[in-house]
């Protein structure tokens, strides 16, 4: 012992390996080895087994990870002897289970979290050290519960992501920082003896902060699961995963990567600030930097197997430039290592950096950067017996789908489609390089025939496995088989009806067989056939069917993948589903090399053929930094959703409704007033009742769902739109009128038109939108103007009690007198703190007005501005107010100005007050008396549904200046004029008398825009998508130059000041500073916002944090 080095471990003792000349398989078996790589025993042998050989490992020191070893006629590298060898992986993971078990139950604040399912409920009890490192097993048995690998990923999930949000609060700024400061002490030396699990938790080559620990839970617990097995559940034998994962927690680099993969993952689902993966990154590069300058590990498979996982990591979560500088410096060190069979690994390393080229080309359809290029040759000696779950449309030759059918368990349809989808794809990539117009025809005729079988199938067909189901007799001919195994056969006896169950994997390769039918009778790519709607849909069908399906069926599983994949890239399951194709590529890989080539060979065949031989450029790959960025909690919305037990929620939401992707209302569910707000939900719940809407926010809590509310769709903003869970009130919509109390009480999910023509019948109305199939939410919760707003105010001037469902569920009342505080933060910021199911407001008395619509010429625009400033200074106060606005004619075309007054008394007396505006020659007058219900429909023609909708908010002060109105229209009318089908477009001013209003404190609710002006909107209506950018940023700059020219400008300083903010939020579609929104009033709200949403479950549109 006192020759051993200082500062050497002291690494408890272990029983010495014998040094052998026998590979370990002629060991196991007693035969005599040839010593040979492979030798000549494992050649013969079938399945041909993984031919290695264990080495002495030296006792007076450790061999650093990755260690070059000069053989006499190769080069390998030691990847299993380095300076924390002697920490046993097994136990490292045991530990990190009974530390995180240890650490919840010592925790007082795990009581908030605990799950009903314990993780210890799930996962394997601990292994002697003996056993091999098995990271990912789960206790569960597949073939009676498919569904059980999901459910235990799941509660994973919901545990590390609950740990990892309480834990960044406190840890990573403290530990973290301090870590950022000594990165020296990654790699510090060792000197103390490790002993028992905890201490080989310890003793990882990592600094042993609580966060990086749970980061480490992270990969081994989910994220390592993935990657080479769709379904999350690889074997335990998987001779990738022994090799791979060890290899992560042993070396330093590896260790701080992994820490750095799982800081991204939990930034993507928002658990995390961003700024740690950035501090994570920087340790990374600073390490691999100093690992590249060493020319004993700069190529070394230790640093290889870091750039690529960098380069992994770049296309996942990272930038475009990070991506490519990551791929050329690994094309580099590849030809400065010799090739990739000079890899180590056991050929692993090789076969994952071509499989992540190749997905990687094929997700964005160009030519692959180190697959199939000079210097980067490979082959696998090793020779695989084909089995069924491999075969796939992609590869010829082999048995057919319907003679597989069975042991795959696929309808007889499906097997059909995928038969006729290889036959037509071989077709496709038989032609001559220069084929003839004959050629070209008959293969255009295939493809049409193809597509006319396959539409000949009905959207869904009953599930193979339904008890009720009856197979059909077995024909003799193909065609025979046709029509009688086809899902529209029916031939059931009618004395028994049967309940037919959809068979969804049916579905989902009918889908994309005709993805690839379009895209080869047109010769396109498929990303120019599959629209990101069609990828939505295929992706949630392959998400019912579920990942173990896919796994027993993974041949079927890529080839659907690559008809999808291009277009997946600006949607919010991307980087989980090209996380899916990489597994699904290295699935096959690990089992079978040479099937894994035969079906990138024919992808890339068939994308060159589609694409008439004109790759993309290598420009074409881009990383997933724009899109993860743009879509927040990724994986929670729309990735582990798919795990969530919608049966559940269906129980909870008994009287009400839920609706799913691919049910026959989930279209119409997502229907808003604007096209350009619409998003594909995970689900959504249209409950009854306020017990029902606490169901959901819980169930969406627990699952880890993003959700929003949704009462009228009314906003420009996509507030009321979201990629998880959609609460909408639709289904509450009862009005209550109570006349000897001059209330009215009415569902959360009312439109206008409810509680308007439910208050006429008592010859009653309140304050409501001047657009009536706008919901009450939306409208009241922000502040809420309309055409009785000069006689009593705000819609919020006018509430007297909420009923609110909290973020935590709980149902609670809110009034002057009951949580003053919460109902003092509603008026104004409600839809910060909570889902208000049941409003009850002051009703008033009141009778006909005299009102209509006068339409006149643009060139009377002056004149009118004249008359709005002489009524400006007749300053009433009995009501009187109008709206003027300016926009199109009925022809989309001719512009015209419109005025809309609105007098409260006799027709006579208002045509007397209003006499300026009819002196001013009309194209059209449908002015009369009328209820304020009808009057509350005068401006729908403008508000329709059906178009792509934005609006602005600005405002003018009194008198308006003339010249820069009409400046203003001017520069509206050319914007408009030169872009097509914008003829639904207005900017409206509503000279609405603010005396009422401003007799409010600013501070007496949280609404903060009390000021003498008027509201000047804009709002935009057109149908071309590509114009959406180019509107947004026009609207911004047109309402600046509102308030610039003829408006009030404000900015809230902090400073206490009681000025108006000069914004009205309900029609704000751009997200602006809380500050800018609140005012004076954000300080109180944020306090207000800790005590009754602390989590920030509400936070669309203004929201209150300052992250914000």
């Amino acid at each position: 012992m006192s020759s051993r080095r200082s500062g050497e471990i002291n690494a408890p003792r272990r029983r010495v390996e014998r040094q052998t000349s026998s590979c370990t398989e002629c060991r196991r078996r007693k035969q005599k080895c040839s010593q040979g790589q492979p030798c000549t025993n494992c050649v013969r042998r079938f399945p041909q087994p993984i031919c290695e050989y264990q080495v002495k490992a030296p006792r007076s020191r450790h061999t650093p990870l990755g260690t070059v070893i000069e053989g006499p006629s190769t080069t390998t590298v030691a990847l299993t002897h380095g300076p924390y060898a002697h920490l046993n992986p097994a136990a490292v993971h045991d530990a990190i289970l009974q530390v995180d078990e240890s650490e919840h139950a010592s925790s007082p604040e795990s009581m908030g979290y605990s799950s009903p399912d314990s993780l210890s409920d799930h996962l394997m009890p601990i292994t002697p050290p003996a056993t091999p490192f098995v990271p990912f097993k789960v206790s569960l048995d597949e073939e009676k519960d498919p569904d059980a690998v999901i459910e235990k990923l799941r509660v994973i999930l919901e545990r590390r992501l609950t740990l990892a949000n309480r834990l960044v609060g406190d840890d990573w700024i403290t530990d973290d920082a301090k870590a950022l400061v000594h990165v020296r002490d990654i790699r510090r030396g060792l000197n103390l003896p490790v002993e028992g699990p905890v201490e080989q938790l310890r003793f990882l080559p990592m600094a042993p902060t609580k966060m990086n620990k749970e980061l480490v839970r992270i990969h081994l617990q989910l994220l390592c699961r993935f990657k080479c097995s769709v379904d999350g559940n690889p074997d335990p034998n998987n001779p990738f995963m022994k090799h791979w994962v060890p290899s992560c927690v042993q070396d330093p680099l590896l260790l701080q990567i992994v820490l750095f993969t799982s800081a991204c993952f939990l930034a993507e689902t928002g658990h995390i600030p961003k700024t740690l993966t950035l501090m994570h990154k920087g340790k990374v590069y600073q390490m691999l930097n100093d690992q590249l300058r060493n020319e004993a590990t700069q190529i070394t498979d230790a640093s290889i197997l870091a750039v690529v996982q960098m380069v992994v990591d770049s296309w996942y979560w990272g930038a475009t430039l990070d991506l490519h500088a990551h791929i050329a410096g690994l094309k580099q060190m590849i030809k400065m290592r010799g090739g990739l069979h000079k890899l180590g690994m056991h050929g692993f390393l090789a076969k994952t950096i071509i499989i992540h080229d190749v997905v990687m080309a094929l997700a964005h359809e160009v030519d692959p950067l180190i697959y199939e290029q000079p210097g980067f040759e490979f082959d696998d000696p090793i020779m695989m017996p084909f089995h069924s779950a491999l075969n796939s449309p992609l590869i010829f030759g082999w048995p057919s789908f319907a003679g597989t059918a069975a042991s795959l368990q696929l309808h007889p349809s499906t097997a059909i489609i995928l038969d006729e989808m290889r036959f037509l794809i071989e077709a496709a990539l038989g032609m001559s390089e220069n084929p003839t117009p004959e050629e070209i025809q008959k293969l255009v005729s295939t493809a049409a025939w193809v597509v006319d079988q396959i539409n000949e199938f009905p959207p869904d067909t009953p599930a193979r496995d339904n008890p009720n189901s009856r197979s059909t007799s077995t024909t003799s001919t193909p065609r025979e088989k046709l029509d009688s195994q086809s899902p529209g056969s029916s031939k059931s006896e009618k004395s028994s009806p049967v309940v037919e169950l959809p068979d969804l994997m049916y579905r989902c390769v009918r889908m994309t067989a005709l993805i690839y039918c379009r895209a080869i009778l047109n010769r396109v790519p498929t990303s120019a056939i599959c629209t990101e709607m069609d990828f939505m849909m295929i992706w949630q069908t392959v998400w019912k069917v579920t990942l173990p399906a896919w796994k027993a069926t993974i041949g079927i599983f890529v080839w659907v993948m690559l008809g999808v994949l291009p277009s997946c890239h600006k949607t919010g399951p991307a980087r989980f589903v090209k996380t899916l194709m990489v597994a699904g590529w290295m699935t096959i890989g690990v089992d079978n090399w040479h099937i894994v080539m035969d079906v990138t060979r024919t992808a890339f065949r068939l994308q060159r053929w589609l694409a008439s031989g004109q790759f993309n450029p290598e420009g074409g790959l881009s990383g997933g930094e724009s899109i993860v960025d743009k879509c927040g909690t990724l994986v929670a919305q729309t990735t582990f959703a798919g795990m969530c037990d919608f049966g559940q929620l269906r129980r909870g939401i008994s009287s009400g409704e839920i609706i799913l992707p691919g049910d026959d209302n989930y279209e119409a569910s997502l229907r808003r007033w604007s096209v350009a707000c619409e998003k594909r939900a995970t689900v959504v719940v249209k409950p009854s009742c306020a017990e029902e809407v606490s169901f959901a926010l819980k169930f969406a809590a627990d699952a880890g769902l993003p959700l929003t509310v949704c009462g009228g769709g009314h906003s420009s903003s996509g507030a009321s739109s979201s990629d998880g869970m959609v609460i909408d009130l639709g289904k509450m919509r009862n009005v209550d009128v109570n006349p000897a109390d001059m209330t009215v009480t009415f569902g959360g999910g009312c439109l206008w038109e409810d509680v308007d023509s439910a208050l006429e019948r008592y010859g009653l109305a309140t304050v409501g939108g001047v657009v009536n199939h706008t919901g009450v939410g939306g409208l009241i919760l922000g502040g809420g103007h309309g055409w009785l707003t000069p006689l009593h105010g705000l819609s919020i001037d006018n509430l007297i009690s909420a009923e609110v469902v909290l973020a935590d569920g709980n149902v609670v009342e809110a009034s002057e007198t009951i949580n003053p505080d919460l109902f003092w933060a509603l008026r104004g910021a409600g839809a910060q703190f909570g889902v208000v199911t049941r409003f009850t407001s002051r009703a008033h008395k009141q009778g006909l007005v005299w009102s209509g619509t006068l339409v006149y010429t643009a060139d009377k625009l002056p004149e009118l501005i004249a008359a709005a400033n002489h009524l400006h200074d007749l300053h009433n106060v009995e009501g009187h107010c109008l709206a003027l606005g300016i926009g199109y004619g009925v022809d989309g075309t001719t512009h015209i100005v419109s005025v809309i007054p609105c007098f409260q008394g006799s027709e006579e007396d208002g045509k007397r007050y209003f006499s300026q505006l009819l002196d001013i020659q009309t194209v059209a007058n449908s002015t009369r008396m009328m209820s304020t219900a009808l009057l509350n429909t005068l401006m729908n023609p403008v508000s329709e549904h059906g178009s792509r909708r934005l609006m602005g908010s600005g405002n003018v002060t009194m008198p308006l200046d003339t010249q820069a109105f009409l400046q203003t229209a001017k520069l509206f009318w050319d914007f408009c004029d030169s872009r097509q089908g914008m003829g639904n477009s207005v900017i409206a001013i509503e000279f609405f008398p603010t005396d009422k209003l401003r007799s409010v404190m600013q501070k007496a609710t949280a609404y903060a825009n009390r000021g003498d002006y008027y509201d000047a909107v804009t709002a935009f209506g057109w149908e071309d998508a590509s114009l959406d950018t180019e509107i947004r940023q026009f609207n911004r700059s047109l309402c600046e130059q509102i308030r610039s020219t003829n408006g009030y400008c404000a900015g809230y300083s902090g400073d206490g000041s009681n000025e108006p903010v000069g914004k009205y939020i309900n029609i704000e579609a751009d997200s602006i500073k809380p500050q800018d929104a609140y005012g004076v009033n954000f300080p109180r709200l944020q306090e207000v916002k800790r005590k009754y949403d602390p989590r920030n479950v509400f936070h669309k549109w203004h929201g209150i944090t300052k992250q914000a």
